[in-house]
């Protein structure tokens, strides 16, 4: 199957190679495109959130919260709607908690492509007591390259709620070795590290901040490469110059590197406690009857959790940059 795979890989890339002047993603993802790209990590971190929070009804609800999480699993109750009601202590101490939280990506995609053509003509005089030769030859190199970066931000409650299942329809259902990009890359383990290191594992703010956040950086590379090279060797029959060989040389390559950081930032302890004594008496939570919504106090275009999360990023492209010198200075 593997073997099956990389000839439909190959085949294609060696006839095309050349073919494109803006390389994106999809000339060797077909049909993946940037947008559906978003869309299936996005809809991963949508699918993770939505399984920690019935994974917390599960185990540390009351009967009838229990009961929800099974509805919410069987698709009878909407996360929309299970928003809105009303929790124990406990498990809204747990929601409310990071229902603010954010989470930001940076796509950085680098597409590369190359090929090379060339033309070989081998000319022949044989004579009494020798020949004599003379090779000619042509070639072309091509390259076209292809840097897209771009930064999409999401806030855990709207990602579980308000992200649907149309938009999440071409979502992975695996991980994919040979372009992991548009397979799953594990953003339900870095979730739910968040999420346990914060409530369990002592996850601390960096120094002089109270604003806890967390980051992941995953590289991904995929070089593919092909050639085609014929040739024809003739032994001349007449006298006077022949032709004796005639070639061409004909290679492709595509590289495609991929670089998915994404940081995680939640409220600050002053935020959290200004939200809790601002939030009203928490009333009993039935499975069939939603309470009615929360008034939700108005925000700016960017929220201060959400600024965080962004400037975790920079923060993590700084030290990037940081390692990358501190290794040349190494090396050099």
């Amino acid at each position: 199957m593997f073997c099956k795979s990389m000839t439909t890989l190959v085949v294609p890339a060696i006839l095309l190679a050349g073919c494109n002047i803006h390389p994106l993603p999809e000339d060797f993802s077909k049909p993946d495109t940037t947008y559906q790209i978003v869309a299936k990590v996005r809809c991963e971190a949508r699918d993770a959130i939505r399984e920690i929070a019935t994974g917390l009804l599960r185990e540390y609800g009351s009967p009838a919260e229990k009961q929800l999480s099974a509805e919410l699993l069987a698709g009878t109750v909407t996360y929309a709607d299970a928003f809105t009601r009303r929790y124990s202590p406990d498990i809204s101490l747990y929601f409310d908690r990071y229902a603010k939280s954010f989470i930001a990506y940076d796509f950085q995609l680098n597409m590369t492509e190359m090929d090379s053509h060339g033309f070989s003509l081998g000319l022949l005089n044989p004579f009494s007591n020798g020949t004599r030769s003379l090779g000619l030859g042509s070639s072309v190199d091509l390259s076209r390259q292809n840097n897209r970066s771009f930064r999409v931000t999401d806030e855990f409650a709207k990602l579980a709620t308000e992200v649907n299942d149309l938009y999440c329809a071409p979502k992975a259902r695996s991980g994919n070795l040979i372009y992991p990009i548009v397979g799953r890359i594990g953003l339900k383990e870095t979730l739910e590290t968040f999420v346990w290191l914060n409530e369990k594992g002592n996850l601390k703010a960096p120094s002089g901040t109270d604003v806890i956040t967390m980051a992941d950086t995953l590289e991904f590379s995929t070089t593919l490469k092909g050639n085609i090279d014929p040739k024809i060797e003739l032994n001349p029959v007449t006298s006077g110059v022949t032709i004796s060989s005639l070639g061409m040389t004909n290679s492709a390559s595509r590289i495609h590197k991929h670089r998915l950081l994404f940081a995680l930032s939640m409220p600050t302890l002053t935020e959290e406690k200004e939200k809790l004594r601002q939030k009203p008496k928490p009333q009993k939570m039935t499975p069939t009857a939603p309470a009615r919504p929360r008034q939700q106090p108005a925000t700016s275009a960017v929220s201060a959790t959400e600024e965080r999360a962004i400037k975790e990023l920079d923060r993590q492209q700084y030290l990037r940059l940081n390692r990358g010198l501190e290794r040349f200075l190494e090396d050099y």
